[in-house]
């Protein structure tokens, strides 16, 4: 499996609302996260349910 690079959201103008729920993330997205949620940019990072069922 292999981590998403979510940099360039910080490059989409008007950016309003983005999903990340269920993607690995790589190293850096956390201060992405952290910079587009600075910029008023929601970021839901929720599991779905039949996720969190193979977590239990």
């Amino acid at each position: 499996m292999f981590a998403f690079n979510i940099t360039v959201l910080e490059t989409i103008p008007h950016l309003t609302e983005v999903d990340l729920g269920n993607n690995p993330l790589n190293e850096q997205a956390e201060q992405v996260i952290i910079n587009l949620e600075k910029k008023g940019v929601i970021v839901n990072l929720d599991i779905d349910e039949v996720d969190q069922m193979k977590i239990s």
